[in-house]
């Protein structure tokens, strides 16, 4: 398996930090309708700020996904695999902010690129292209 580029992580968890939108200065009716345009389900949320909140990290968590997926080789097998642990780091990383427990957010997406390549490398030591 080729290896992630050197100092992927760093490069690219800065890259995939967008700026976010002005959120705070929205109002309720606007946030609930950017949430479903989103994609994001902000039912059970009856606060402005923590719609906020919600689409906030549901942002990070695509800025994280894109990170992750711009370091993992080409190998099919290997990106499946890093695909599915970016995905479920960075779902568990959604959770967590979702409830207010979130560290930063270069600390939080490092550990889903790394969760990613992590799972590539050992699905490439498992199953070796054959020749």
């Amino acid at each position: 398996m080729e290896s992630p580029r050197p100092r992927c992580e760093a490069m690219e968890v800065r890259a995939a930090m967008a700026p976010q939108d002005n959120l705070e200065g929205m109002s309720f009716p606007r946030l609930k309708a950017l949430a479903a345009a989103r994609g994001v389900d902000v039912s059970d949320l009856r606060e402005k700020a923590e719609l906020v909140a919600a689409l906030g990290a549901a942002a990070w968590r695509e800025a994280a996904l894109t990170a992750a997926l711009k370091c993992l080789p080409a190998d099919a097998t290997a990106r499946a695999a890093g695909r599915s642990a970016a995905h479920a780091a960075a779902h568990a990383a959604f959770l967590r902010r979702r409830r207010g427990e979130a560290s930063s957010d270069e600390d939080d997406t490092t550990a889903v690129v790394a969760a990613a390549t992590a799972a590539a490398e050992a699905a490439a030591s498992v199953h070796p292209k054959i020749q």
